[in-house]
């Protein structure tokens, strides 16, 4: 079994290899292969760096008096400016509150459905257990106050424009008495945290004779400690410089002036006599520049700094993430709170399964064609109309059941879409068949049970069994009993499960949500559920065997095409975005015989991942439903859809 193995290995790496060649010739291949191995170099290099005071101005020059001018030049007197705030905030909670001796944290806060996510509070708990009092200073004028208020000694709220820095500057008009504070924390809810505790960066840094400090440097532009973190000691808060950087801050402060105030802070504070200090400054120790908490995000965590940077999982970032859920599960933080976040947002941070490179038409791009829904203003229109608009189309669900695991929990979320659609469950033997009719009787559900051949997985059982089927309706849903043997981690899997399920069935309102989608959006030829967000592959060998069937289509792509697919092959569709694909009449005996074991390469696993080209083909979009209750994912621009 392990010289199996290792030829595989050996066979996997070969095809790779040859993949990249062909995709990106011999001096490209080279170039990406000594980047990898710099890049794994610096990494390696990248030791953890202890707490330490620092000196920021000594990064302009070598020489002392040099390096002061340049500092006292690069603050341009933006610090000299006096702005009031007055008239633009008022105290939701805390009103009679005093500060003084204690340490407080100021937590900015701006939500775009106006609440507090689950994920700031996680972060107000976590501060309240090594005893923070808390100022909440949001820039949402109807904030809806969280259930677990208490975690809160103060709320305060602007009604003006700016950033984070505006809204710092508003605690400090509405309670004098930080002034007299022992300790403030700047930070805001750009980042989730804390992922691992507080608690080690307090104690470390309690040791550092210094004034002010912050978790990281970063030296571009300007040598400065980043903003998301800062932490200001009694010296420093009564000093007046901190005062008149206090009173600076503008009251329409845009992005620019808030990249200002963070870039010149630490310096205008330490030409003014106040000792800067950093808990990793691996920045002065590497003579590194760049943002590490996005191009180093995973060593900053394992080395202390608790935190993950919100851009890291926007669209268009370049920096891979990885299997960035097992590393924040493995310090305790619960990933649920990074993706319901964006799930609620409507923002999809699904990885491009094959990672490659993004064309900007069809064909062969089909990430072109994944489109954007306001899921607000489309969740406000399914109201009671529109649970009538299940009348409108044939609808059919297609179920494959060769494992039997979990077929209640199936049957259950079906029950109210049983109302609407016909429902067809193939599996492979007589004493499965049996069972699942029992199940289906318990359920009050009516369903067509038919024996087909246990080969190509659930996707021959879907395109060659109910072929003559599916295009008697309008759309179908395509689910199948998901075990992954293959899979080792059990809980990942579960996950996986419940994201799929909770996607494309969940409640009664869910599925009114995707009709009335599919109804409004004439243009919509698939709904897929969410990508986990640790996810990806390789094409591999099966960009090859794709090849052949696309060519049939009509389609032709270049073998380092980014690819995106339905991983776990289920979905919602219209039949007529589905016609290419089964217009290629594939044969169930073209398919293998299932093995659990072996799947790259096999046909049931190319045809995977051609059901949204067979979809772009027809000349429909694409789009995803995060589970229920959040509903549809974000993409790309649907107003000509």
């Amino acid at each position: 079994m392990a010289l199996i193995y290792m030829l595989n290995r050996i066979l996997d790496l070969k095809n790779k290899f040859i993949i990249t060649i062909k995709s990106y010739g011999i001096k490209h291949t080279l170039l990406k292969s000594i980047n990898f191995l710099l890049k794994h170099n610096i990494n390696n290099k990248l030791k953890k760096v202890e707490a330490q005071n620092i000196s920021l101005i000594s990064c302009l020059s070598f020489s002392k008096n040099r390096a002061r001018v340049k500092a006292e030049k690069l603050i341009e007197g933006i610090f000299y400016k006096n702005f009031s705030i007055r008239d633009n905030y008022f105290i939701k909670l805390g009103t009679d509150i005093e500060f003084q001796d204690q340490q407080v944290v100021l937590l900015a806060h701006w939500d775009p459905q106006s609440i507090v996510d689950p994920y700031v509070v996680y972060m107000a708990q976590e501060l309240k257990k090594i005893n923070k009092k808390i100022i909440l200073c949001s820039a949402n004028k109807d904030l809806i106050l969280p259930k677990n208020i208490c975690l809160f000694d103060a709320i305060i709220i602007r009604t003006c424009n700016g950033y984070d820095f505006t809204s710092w500057k508003a605690a400090f008009e509405a309670f004098p008495s930080l002034y007299k504070a022992n300790e403030i924390t700047f930070c805001n809810d750009s980042v989730f945290g804390p992922i691992g505790s507080y608690t080690l960066i307090y104690h470390e840094m309690k040791k550092i004779k210094c004034d002010f400090w912050g978790l990281t440097i970063n030296k571009d532009f300007i040598p400065h400690l980043q903003s998301f973190y800062l932490v200001f000691r009694t010296k420093t808060i009564q000093h007046n410089a901190f005062k008149q950087f206090i009173n600076s801050i503008a009251l329409d402060c845009n992005r620019a002036n808030a990249i200002n105030y963070e870039l010149r802070l630490s310096l205008w504070l330490e030409l003014n006599g106040l000792i800067p200090g950093c808990f990793r400054p691996y920045a002065l120790t590497y003579k590194l520049s760049g943002n590490l908490t996005i191009t180093n995000w995973d060593t900053l965590l394992q080395h202390g700094i608790p935190i993950i940077k919100r851009e890291l999982f926007k669209s268009g970032n370049k920096i891979s993430m990885g299997s960035w859920e097992k590393l924040v599960n493995k310090f305790g933080y619960k990933s649920e709170l990074i993706t319901n976040y964006f799930y609620r947002l409507g923002i999809d941070i699904s990885t491009v399964l094959c990672i490659g490179h993004k064309s900007k038409k069809f064909p062969p791009s089909v990430l072109v064609k994944e489109i954007n829904f306001n899921f607000l203003n489309i969740k406000k229109g399914v109201n009671k109309e529109h649970k009538n608009i299940a009348n409108k189309f044939k609808i059919a669900v297609f179920i494959h059941c060769y494992y039997l695991d979990g077929l209640q929990n199936i049957f259950d979320k079906l029950f109210y879409l049983s109302k609407y659609a016909d429902i067809f469950i193939s599996t492979d033997t007589n004493n499965k068949k049996n069972y699942i009719k029992d199940i289906a009787n318990s359920c009050n559900l009516d369903v067509n049970i038919e024996i087909l051949p246990n080969r190509g997985y659930d996707i021959a059982a879907f395109i060659c069994g109910f072929k003559e089927k599916i295009f008697n309706y309008d759309i179908v849903l395509k689910i199948h009993n998901k075990k992954s043997p293959n899979l080792t981690d059990r809980e990942f899997v579960e996950k996986w499960r419940s994201t799929l399920f909770n996607s494309l069935l969940g409640t009664e309102e869910h599925i009114n949500l995707i009709i009335t989608l599919l109804y409004q959006y004439k243009k919509l030829g698939m709904l897929l559920p969410p990508t986990l967000p640790s996810f990806s592959v390789e094409s591999g060998i099966n960009i090859f065997y794709m090849q052949k069937f696309l060519k049939r289509m009509g389609i032709k792509i270049p073998l380092n095409e980014a690819i995106d697919f339905s991983v776990g092959s289920m979905f919602w569709a219209r039949t007529d975005a589905l016609k290419p694909l089964f217009d290629l009449n594939i044969k169930y005996d073209k398919f293998e015989e299932t093995n659990s074991l072996h799947r790259d390469g096999r046909l049931a696993h190319v045809i995977e991942r051609l059901f949204v080209f067979s979809c772009c083909k027809a000349g429909f979009h694409w789009g995803r439903i995060a589970p229920a209750p959040y509903g549809v994912l974000c993409a790309a621009d649907v107003q000509n859809v």
